[in-house]
Order: C-alpha cells, then sequence, then structure tokens
C-alpha cells in the first residue's frame, strides 16, 4: 500500500482499484512481464551495439567476420526481441482494456444503487453519469501508465545501471542520481496536477449539468428571451475551466524544461567522463556507444514518461473526485445488508401503523414528532394538505427511501426496518409523483409494472388507464420506440404509461401520488372510477391536492397533514377538505 500513500491515493480509492483489477490479475502479471522485458530491452539493445562495435577492427587485416556476425546476430535479436515484447503487450492490452471498462461500469453502477435515497437528491443524475463515464475512462489509462511509465522506468534503471557499471561505477551513480532528482520532481508535479485535474473534474462536471439544463429547459428560455442570460453562465463556467486548463498546460511546459536541461547536464558529464577514460585508454568505441545510446534512450522514455506525467496525475485526480461523488455516503452499504440479512415476510393484508415515529431530514426541523397513527387493512384513506405539509415524506418513509429518527413503523405486525427491502416494496404498488418514464418501447414501459404480463394484460391496462387508443394510433402500436432524451409524449400520456403499469400490479398495498394531476378532467373521472374498482379489498392511500367528489365519497376517511401534525376530517365534511 506505501504505493498509494506516496502519492496520496485512500484507502477507498486503493480497495477500489484493486477490486476492478482483481479478476484481471494474470493480465496484469502479464503486463507486469511486458514492463520488466521492455525495461530490459532499454539496456540490452545497446550492449549488442557495444559488442558488435569492439569486434570491429580498425584495419581490415585482422578483421575477425565469424565474431563480427555472431555480435550482428545478437544485435538483431535484442530488436527483434523488442518487436515481440510489444506484439505481446498489445496483445494483451486489446484485451483487458475493454472488459476493464465493462467492470468499471458495472461495479460503478452497483455502488450507485446502493446509495441511500437522499444521495439522489443531493447529486444532480448527469454528475452521477459523468462520474462514472470519467473513471472508465481514466482508469485503464492510468493503470497503462503505470505499468508502461513507472515500472517500465524503475526496471529500466535497475537494467541500465548493471549495463553501464561494466563501463564504469562513475556511470551507474551519475545514472542513479540523475533519475532519483528527476523522479522526486516528477513526484512534486504529479501532487500539483493531481490537485488542478480535482479542480478540472468539477468544473467539467458543472459544464456538462449546465448544458443539459439550458437544453432541457430550452422553451421556458426562449418564452422569457433568457438567452444572453444563459449564455453568460455558461461562458463564465467555460472561463472558469480554461484557467485551470492552463495552469496545467504551464505544469507540462516546466516539466519538459526540466526534464530537458537534467538531462543535457548529466549527458555532458557522461561525455567528458568517456573522453577522459578513452584518453587513458580504459573505455573503448563501444562503451562510448553503449553509454550515450543508453542515456539517449532514457532521454526518449522518460521525455514520453514525464508526457504522460500530467495524464497521469489527470487521471488520478479525475479518479479520486469522481469516487468521492460515488462514495459521498457513510451508509453506502446498508441497503444490501437489509437485502440480504433481514426478515422475508409476506405481506396480504396491508395493515400499516405508525408508532411514536420522530423524523427531520438533514440540516432541516422535524417533521414528525411521536406521530402515532395506523391505517387498517383493506382502508382507502385520502391524504390532504397544504405543500410541504409531510404528505410525500409519509408515504418515503412507508417505502423505506428514508430511515425514521426513532419509533417503529409496522406492515403486518413487522418492522418495516428489520424487513428485507425487496420483499417491502414488492408488497406496495405505487404510482409515483414524476413521470416515470424509460427509454424503450410502450410495451416495456408498462412490463414495468409486472414483466410476466400477457400482451392482453397490457392493453387491457392500458384501456383502464386510458391510453390504449393513442397507443393504437401510432403507426407500431405498443413496439413504438420512446427516447427519454427526446420525450414526444404529453405530461398526460406519460401518467396513462404509469397508471397502465400499476393496473398490471397486484399487491396488498396501493398507493396514488398525485397520480391525475396532469390528466384532463373528462378522463380523470372515469380514471378514477377504475382506480377505485382496481383498490377494492386492497389499502389504498390518496395523495391529492385536488380531492374530488368521487374520491371523497369512497374513501374511508381523510388524513389531513400539516407539518407533521395529522388531523382526520370526517368524510362528510368534503367543503373543508375540498380546499386542499
Amino acid at each position: 500500500m506505501s504505493i498509494f500513500r506516496l502519492f496520496h491515493i485512500s484507502k477507498i480509492e486503493s480497495r477500489f482499484y484493486l477490486k476492478m483489477l482483481y479478476p484481471y490479475r494474470w493480465l496484469i502479471s502479464g503486463l507486469f512481464i511486458v514492463a520488466i522485458c521492455l525495461a530490459l530491452s532499454h539496456s540490452l539493445t545497446p550492449y549488442c551495439l557495444k559488442r558488435l562495435l569492439n569486434s570491429l577492427p580498425n584495419t581490415l587485416s585482422v578483421f575477425d567476420f565469424r565474431n563480427s556476425m555472431i555480435n550482428a546476430i545478437f544485435y538483431l535479436m535484442a530488436s527483434l526481441f523488442i518487436v515481440l515484447a510489444y506484439r505481446m503487450h498489445n496483445s494483451i492490452w486489446v484485451r483487458l482494456s475493454p472488459v476493464l471498462k465493462h467492470r468499471i461500469h458495472k461495479i460503478c453502477m452497483h455502488y450507485v444503487s446502493k446509495q441511500p435515497y437522499e444521495y439522489f437528491e443531493d447529486h444532480p443524475s448527469a454528475k452521477t453519469a459523468n462520474a462514472i463515464r470519467e473513471i472508465a475512462a481514466a482508469f485503464p489509462e492510468l493503470i497503462r501508465g503505470i505499468f508502461d511509465g513507472f515500472l517500465g522506468g524503475t526496471f529500466s534503471l535497475l537494467f541500465a545501471m548493471t549495463a553501464v557499471f561494466n563501463v564504469s561505477y562513475r556511470f551507474s551513480i551519475g545514472l542513479l542520481c540523475w533519475i532519483i532528482v528527476y523522479v522526486m520532481g516528477s513526484i512534486i508535479i504529479i501532487k500539483r496536477a493531481k490537485s488542478l485535474a480535482q479542480k478540472g473534474v468539477e468544473a467539467r462536471s458543472k459544464i456538462s449539468v449546465k448544458l443539459i439544463e439550458i437544453l432541457l429547459n430550452i422553451k421556458c428560455i426562449r418564452f422569457f428571451t433568457k438567452e444572453n442570460y444563459e449564455k453568460g453562465k455558461f461562458k463564465r463556467l467555460l472561463d472558469e475551466f480554461l484557467l485551470i486548463d492552463k495552469d496545467k498546460e504551464r505544469i507540462t511546459v516546466k516539466t519538459f524544461a526540466f526534464q530537458g536541461f537534467s538531462f543535457l547536464l548529466y549527458q555532458t558529464i557522461c561525455i567528458i567522463w568517456l573522453l577522459s577514460s578513452m584518453k587513458k585508454g580504459g573505455a573503448s568505441a563501444g562503451d562510448f556507444a553503449l553509454i550515450l545510446t543508453i542515456n539517449t534512450t532514457f532521454a526518449d522514455y522518460f521525455r514520453r514518461v514525464a508526457k504522460a506525467l500530467i495524464g497521469y496525475a489527470d487521471q488520478l485526480g479525475t479518479i479520486e473526485k469522481a469516487l468521492k461523488i460515488l462514495f459521498e455516503h457513510a451508509a453506502l452499504d446498508t441497503p444490501s445488508r437489509a437485502v440480504l440479512n433481514s426478515q422475508l415476510p409476506t405481506i396480504t393484508q396491508g395493515q400499516i401503523i405508525f408508532r411514536n415515529v420522530h423524523f427531520s431530514y438533514k440540516d432541516h426541523p422535524p417533521i414528525f414528532m411521536g406521530t402515532n397513527l395506523e391505517v387498517r387493512a383493506g382502508e382507502k384513506i385520502a391524504i390532504i394538505g397544504e405543500s410541504g405539509g409531510g404528505k410525500s415524506t409519509f408515504i418515503n418513509l412507508i417505502m423505506r427511501l428514508y430511515e425514521i429518527d426513532s419509533g417503529e413503523i409496522i406492515i403486518d405486525q413487522y418492522n418495516t426496518k428489520k424487513m428485507n427491502l425487496i420483499s417491502l416494496r414488492s408488497a406496495i404498488n405505487i404510482i409515483p409523483q414524476g413521470l416515470s418514464i424509460f427509454s424503450g418501447t410502450l410495451l416495456e414501459n408498462i412490463l414495468y409494472g409486472n414483466q410476466k404480463a400477457t400482451l392482453q394484460d397490457v392493453m387491457l391496462a392500458a384501456k383502464r388507464a386510458g391510453i390504449h387508443e393513442f397507443i393504437n394510433s401510432l403507426p407500431k402500436n405498443y413496439a413504438t420506440f420512446i427516447d427519454v432524451s427526446n420525450l414526444r409524449l404529453s405530461m398526460g400520456q406519460c401518467q396513462k404509461i404509469s397508471l397502465a403499469r400499476t393496473f398490471l400490479k397486484e399487491s396488498p398495498i396501493l398507493i396514488i401520488d398525485e397520480a391525475l394531476s396532469h390528466i384532463d378532467p373528462a378522463s380523470t373521472k372515469k380514471i378514477e372510477q377504475e382506480l377505485l374498482e382496481f383498490s377494492d379489498g386492497k389499502t389504498t392511500l390518496f395523495i391529492t391536492h385536488h380531492l374530488s367528489d368521487q374520491i371523497a365519497s369512497a374513501v374511508d376517511k381523510i388524513m389531513f397533514f400539516s407539518h407533521g401534525e395529522i388531523k382526520y376530517p370526517s368524510t362528510k365534511n368534503l367543503n373543508f377538505a375540498k380546499k386542499f
């Protein structure tokens, strides 16, 4: 783990890296072996060239053709060794890179799906998606840079020091000193570039989110003639990113300057030593070729490494920032433990009890303070009240999208906090407030409520939701593909699709949360009648701002929510109820 600490990589990051790489440990081992082979080639080829030059005589009269041919063959074999090593490297990378990106997307999505619900309220979907995309793009290149750059450089240094030691220990010491200076400077550069990379990720994320926001609200922007206003805000974000990008480029320039001048100084010292040694008869032409070739090879190699350093730091900073987004909440594993280890009851009645429930959102005043209520099995309840009164919170707590601070929520004698989440949510059929539409066919969207349903079941559900005739009028009917990024359906049509989805699912508890708010009055009355028939025998909660006569007369009780307090107006007092 010392290499992680060296570059200030957190424990969570290091665990993530190891988790990503472990299934491909044999391919990683192959990259490790190739890194050693390529490092060896940086010294082997100059050494073979040295032997070849030393075998060549000053005059033809003493020319040993056989010995020179053997050394020439060794030199060519060393060149072939390099070609084969690169071929193996590319072959391994072609196999590793695609599966690594696939695993990153899969694991990141797994982590995100385990986050508590408040995570998704705190993070825009575009920001989270961008974080996953950034990791998938940066991580493989980071691994490639580590093996090609740092590991390759380390082994190259060891082999080169061995090769030049045969000429003189001074060259080994000189090479080591240059590398130490270079590496220390590189670490400083990486730390500075990593900090800029994190700022760059944040700036890019803001640009991406703002761009999506503008495109999604283009109609509103034009209605209020705010094109220039939005362009100005977008330009300020671009200018912020531009300053960060310029700072990164300055670091690149400084890196190349540092690398170039340090190598020039080292090469000058080596030439002086070689000339001095040749004057005394201690070095041959082959030694001269060996030292200068190794130096030139190293200079070219580390020039490429220096170029990759900025990219490496950028990738490291990108991954660190993105992982902070994905791992932000400490309760990351809570849902999965609940799913794996908790009770698996079968809910059949649908009785709901709140017993001394306390709840507040983070950094907000309490909503429920010792709330007690009971919804009997099979009872129909209308829930009304002002915005912010706690109606949606009440539903979210039943669904365990949030955990209560204290107290108990009981369904059919089972404490929901100890229940398996899948078992709990499978027993509840809910039509949420939002327009929950997915990219896919209309059939697939409706089948979301029950994927085992037949086409006849789907068509019946669509008829009950008042959407069948519209779907039938489309050229491809239920096979019509809808794209969420370019949605052509009205909000009322989207709500009807959600309703059709609900009619396919049979559960003891039915929750209808403002499900008809975008549907025309004539259709609303028919759909309400269908919902009332569908709710027979089920514990049903109608959450609404506008309580219709039809619903008010059908329910057993009306609950009025106001700042977490719950009152029970008489169902006969419709004038009071209809205010909300």
